[in-house]
């Protein structure tokens, strides 16, 4: 989506912290496009500087802890793909979920990128 970004992740292990996970998917993110547009666009990367802790600071992501939660079971889960995957039609930028390229639709329908080749996960048909 242009204007915001839905995740869903399963962590690899059971124990996990999920503060750590946010630090590095979000935290990863926000340098990346800072550093970009500080080569490329320094006008628009001005406009995500807001003062923190009295020092100037690029800041990406909006306050605020987002509407992180964790799912436990299948229906939930399912639910938040579905709706996660409708996203872009409703947003009027595609007509079908797998039309949008970056999501789990657009994998799934081409086969590709949704489940990292190096995992061995078994798929239970019923």
């Amino acid at each position: 989506m242009p204007t915001h970004v839905h995740l869903i992740i399963w962590p690899e292990n059971p124990t996990y912290d999920i503060s750590t996970i946010l630090k590095h998917t979000k935290g990863r993110m926000s340098r990346k496009y800072g550093e970009h547009l500080k080569n490329t666009d320094r006008k628009k990367y001005r406009e995500y500087l807001v003062t923190f802790r009295g020092k100037l600071t690029f800041r990406f992501w909006q306050r605020g802890g987002g509407y992180d939660r964790n799912m436990t079971d299948g229906k939930a889960i399912h639910s938040s793909i579905q709706y996660i995957e409708t996203n872009p039609v409703r947003s009027v930028l595609v007509e079908k979920p797998e039309n949008w390229k970056w999501s789990s639709a657009y994998a799934r329908v081409n086969e590709s990128g949704l489940i990292p080749d190096h995992f061995n996960i078994p798929v239970l048909i019923s």
